[in-house]
């Protein structure tokens, strides 16, 4: 019981960090040192000719108060035409810029790689009492293998 008691008191006490759901929008807060954060979900991409359906998956590792380390993959990814395609996967690095506690906007920045390229983000979060915005804007590469 003292062991439940503990761990119950020790999430409370967590800051968490906004949630970046994989492949859709990042805000600019980092995970604090020693945090851990799992997020999946299910995409559907959709054209005039077909539909993929993915699973996204990452895990935050927050390395240092601003920085963490966010390895993902995709796990499965079906088309209409039941094609399996293979997952994409890559590492991630974010970085918390700015973050003033009388201020209401943060700025991050987020680099990405994997086989098939890289790309690069600035991350902005703006808010007030009841509404908040977020940005994401940058570059991507992409290699030929």
């Amino acid at each position: 019981m003292m062991l439940l008691s503990t761990l119950i008191s020790t999430v409370w006490g967590l800051e968490l960090a906004p949630v970046d759901r994989p492949s859709v929008g990042t805000s600019a807060f980092a995970l604090e040192r020693g945090g851990l954060q799992v997020e999946a979900g299910l995409q559907i991409d959709g054209s005039q000719v077909e539909s993929i359906h993915s699973f996204p998956t990452m895990l935050r590792i927050g390395i240092h108060d601003r920085f963490e380390l966010r390895p993902y993959t995709s796990i499965v990814s079906l088309s209409d035409t039941d094609t399996l395609i293979l997952p994409a996967s890559g590492v991630q690095g974010k970085i918390e810029l700015y973050t003033p506690e009388d201020k209401n906007v943060a700025l991050g920045v987020l680099a990405s790689s994997d086989m098939n390229g890289g790309s690069g983000l600035l991350l902005i979060d703006a808010w007030k009492n009841d509404w908040s915005i977020w940005l994401n804007t940058g570059y991507s590469l992409e290699y030929k293998t």
